[in-house]
């Protein structure tokens, strides 16, 4: 078998109502002039399987890496608890215009309802426009028949919690917390390995149809949690350090900031790990191959593959989001 290495995948670009061109521009991705909301960088869900673009196992899916090399890939308990089906799902996100406000339902209700995971996630505001905010939880003393209430009202926004947002700026979006990316926010999101969206409100919007989306009241409801959001800030401007971000059942995410070659050894993490990156040009280094890697890019490292090395190019900065499970 072809040993494992540094995986890059190709994008899956995925056009949304609210999407746009940003994502050329920030993180140098490479689509035509549709309106582009999110770039899935790394995902093992059937119907958007990312494939391996680099190395001797180009044109392979992740699924079929899982299934051919198993634990060597994931990780021993990883493995054992999923099988073929990949944890977790990357991706950026391009938001031209509000998200819709929505809410994701627990395991146990996805797996009731849909017979798959729910929705636990994170958001790394990669950019931010001037004004620009983002909807995370709810006003204090709010109770659910007020939520329900002002959706038949139409009046849900005067109850949710706007947070400014800026670059660095970190948001935990636990299940049932009500959320929505605000216009003019570029985001790295991390999240279990689930598409179920439950949209509460969609400003009475039209597509290009003069159709309005699909909203799921009942099965929002069902599954609102009336607490607010864990908001941090990463501090990005301190360098050569790994401050830790989010740390919960279903993932673990770091900042990396890198301004000289650094190791890292995996040795005590049963688990792939991933790099996001945010900012600067690298090299990633095994002990027998090379990998470039610029802004944008998408890397899962192998669990089997316990020594990394990371050499920021032309003496810059590299900014990276590093996930694994523990």
């Amino acid at each position: 078998m072809t040993p494992l290495y540094p995986f890059k995948f190709s994008p899956i670009f995925q056009e949304r109502i609210w999407g746009g061109q940003n994502l050329k521009h920030t993180l140098g991705k490479v689509f035509n002039n549709q309106f582009i909301g999110e770039s899935w960088e790394l995902s093992g869900l059937p119907n958007n399987q990312s494939v391996v673009a680099n190395g001797m196992l180009i044109g392979k899916t992740l699924t079929e890496l899982i299934e051919t090399y198993k634990h060597d890939l994931v990780g021993n308990i990883i493995y054992q608890r999923f099988g073929s089906s990949f944890p977790l799902l990357f991706k950026y996100l391009d938001a031209c215009d509000n998200l819709s406000v929505q809410v994701h339902p627990s395991n146990e209700i996805a797996q009731k309802k849909h017979q798959c995971d729910g929705k636990t996630e994170m958001w790394y505001v990669v950019s931010a426009s001037d004004n620009a905010q983002i909807i995370a939880g709810v006003k204090d003393n709010i109770e659910l028949k007020d939520i329900k209430q002002s959706i038949e009202k139409n009046t849900i926004e005067d109850l949710l919690h706007f947070h400014d947002a800026k670059q660095g700026d970190v948001f935990h979006i636990t299940e049932g917390i009500i959320h929505a990316l605000g216009k003019g926010t570029i985001v790295a999101e991390i999240q279990q390995s689930s598409d179920i969206t439950y949209r509460v409100y969609d400003y009475n919007r039209k597509d290009q149809h003069g159709k309005s989306r699909d909203l799921h009241i009942n099965d929002a409801l069902d599954c609102i949690v009336l607490n607010d959001v864990n908001k941090t800030h990463a501090d990005f401007s301190e360098t050569d350090i790994q401050q830790e971000l989010v740390n919960c059942p279903f993932f673990t995410t770091n900042l990396l900031s890198i301004t000289q070659p650094t190791s890292f050894n995996y040795q005590a993490i049963d688990s792939f790990v991933v790099y996001m990156s945010i900012e600067g040009d690298y090299v990633v280094e095994t002990s027998f191959s090379s990998l470039d890697v610029k802004k944008g890019d998408t890397i899962l490292i192998p669990s089997s593959v316990k020594d990394i090395r990371i050499i920021p190019k032309d003496g810059g900065k590299a900014l990276i989001l590093e996930t694994y499970i523990q």
